[in-house]
């Protein structure tokens, strides 16, 4: 593979403080029979570690991960910000070609500005897993990948092919 981790450690990793959000979820290194696992709690609260990394969209290939979920939120609704609550998203993030406002400004305090980004989410509400606008921008996709409490018994394996999908989503 181009990149694997077993997060023994958090080297090449940064984790980034949100500023519109009050407190920052609880990130946990955690050793498991099985191997080590990366834990966020967050209660009412955010987080987002970056892979302070780039690779070639040619490079890429498919993206691997597991994830499992222990509580999900209670409601959302994809298509308003006040609804832009999920319990686990992984970002992919795309070359800054410009200069972006709106949502990374907002998020990242200007830090990290892509150009635009795929969203691959775990939500309390099925969302389409063709894709759709984020309210906040129009350069970033939200794609549901899991969604509901009954997903959430045990350890999910997701594979998704960030290039393909960029095709698909932004043209």
């Amino acid at each position: 593979p181009l990149y694997s981790t077993d997060f023994r450690t958090l080297d090449g990793w940064r984790t980034v403080e949100l500023p519109k959000v009050e407190r920052n979820a609880a990130v946990e290194l955690m050793s498991e029979p099985n191997g080590s696992r990366l834990r966020l709690r967050a209660d009412a609260a955010a987080t987002a570690l970056l892979l302070e990394r780039k690779f070639g969209t040619a490079e890429v290939g498919r993206i691997r991960w597991k994830w499992r979920a222990i509580q999900l939120p209670e409601t959302g609704d994809a298509s308003r910000k006040a609804g832009d609550d999920y319990v686990l998203r992984v970002m992919v993030l795309f070359e800054n070609t410009g200069g972006l406002s709106g949502l990374f400004d907002s998020l990242f305090g200007g830090d990290l500005m892509p150009d635009s980004s795929i969203h691959y989410v775990w939500s309390a509400e099925p969302l389409p897993a063709s894709g759709m606008m984020s309210p906040y921008t129009e350069r970033v996709r939200i794609v549901g990948r899991r969604s509901g409490p009954d997903a959430s018994a045990g350890w999910q394996e997701e594979t998704v092919d960030p290039a393909r999908d960029y095709r698909s989503l932004f043209g």
